[in-house]
Parts: structure tokens; sequence; C-alpha cells
């Protein structure tokens, strides 16, 4: 359900819409869980009511996005220096880089030190710091690379963490041991295709 959730929120066609659809209804039909039943009642299944909830909006719910606004937030705070950050293509990160990313960037860019605010007991870092964002492909770059290793490694602990995978061979322990657990963070996490 999760890969056909994010196909469509990422790059809605009535086609993905419809193929959402469908694997809903088939968890709806094998759900014993009451609880998770319950939240399926009450999602969206209907064609028309899926095709307008996405009438002309782009990447709705991507978790590229948040992710890429806690990162600028985090290192602002953690580098106290401007900085560019360097992502892998990615068509929602760059029709945001447009769109949004690049009126915050104007608009932070003459900031010399980062900014928070409270949310609650929340801090939210902003990313006051962030100069830029390059694309590149990750083939093409070893650091992008590396970051895709570090990503299937969070991902793999939360994972883990969560109980959705066993954690054969003790990876798990061997990661938290180097840090890479320390990557989920702020409820964002590393989503592989």
């Amino acid at each position: 359900m999760t890969g056909s959730f994010v196909a469509m929120v990422r790059d809605y066609t009535p086609e993905a819409g419809a193929a959402f659809l469908r694997t809903l209804q088939r968890c709806k039909i094998v759900s014993r869980d009451e609880e998770v039943s319950a939240l399926l009642a009450v999602m969206i299944d209907i064609p028309e009511a899926i095709d307008e909830a996405f009438a002309g909006r782009h990447d709705v719910l991507d978790p590229a996005l948040p992710s890429l606004f806690w990162q600028g937030g985090h290192w602002s705070s953690k580098l106290q220096t401007r900085f560019e950050v360097l992502h892998d293509d990615s068509r929602s990160v760059s029709r945001w880089q447009d769109e949004i990313f690049s009126g915050i960037q104007r608009n932070m860019a003459d900031r010399a030190t980062p900014e928070t605010f409270q949310v609650g007991d929340r801090t939210v870092h902003l990313p006051t710091l962030l100069d830029r964002i390059r694309f590149k492909a990750s083939h093409d770059d070893p650091r992008l690379q590396v970051a895709d290793v570090l990503a299937g490694a969070a991902a793999h602990g939360y994972e883990v963490i969560t109980g959705t995978r066993r954690d054969e061979g003790g990876l798990l322990r061997l990661l938290q041991r180097v840090g890479v657990t320390e990557l989920l963070q702020e409820g964002v996490i590393p989503y592989g295709e």
C-alpha cells in the first residue's frame, strides 16, 4: 500500500490513483486489525474524489520535501555558516526548488545566523543558511552514492525499530554503534523506491 500511495502522491495520474484504490480495496478485505480497518474505512476510495483531491497539485505529501526542509534547518544550526545542498536528480525537489525553496533562499539571503521557532515543546530549525540546492545524477557523483548507502542503512534501522523487518545478522546493532540511526530525526525518514 505504501508503494502505491507514494507513487500516487509523488506524480499523480488517474492510473496511479486507480492503482492506489485497487490496493486500498485489497487492504480493506484482508485487514484483521480493528484500528487499521477503521483507518482504511475513512480513506478516500472513490476515483472522482481522488481526482478532485489531486487536481492541480504536485508532490502532495512527498517525504523528500519535509526532509529537505528539515535537513536545511538542521545543517543551518549545526554548521552556523552558509552552505549548499547537493541533491540527486528529483522531479519533485526540482519543482519545489523553483516554486518554494528559491523563495525561501531569497528571503533568507541576508541572514548570518540560524533561526528557530517553537511549536509546543518542539524547536523547528529554519533553513536560514541554505544558499542553494544543486542537482546531479547519483551514478555521476560519489557523494550521492554514499548518501544513498546511508539512507538505505537508516531505512533498515527504521524498519527494524518499527517491527516491519527482522534484523538478520544484527545489522541494526552495528548501524547503531556507528551512529546511522541518529539520521532518523523529526519523523522524517528515508524512503527507498
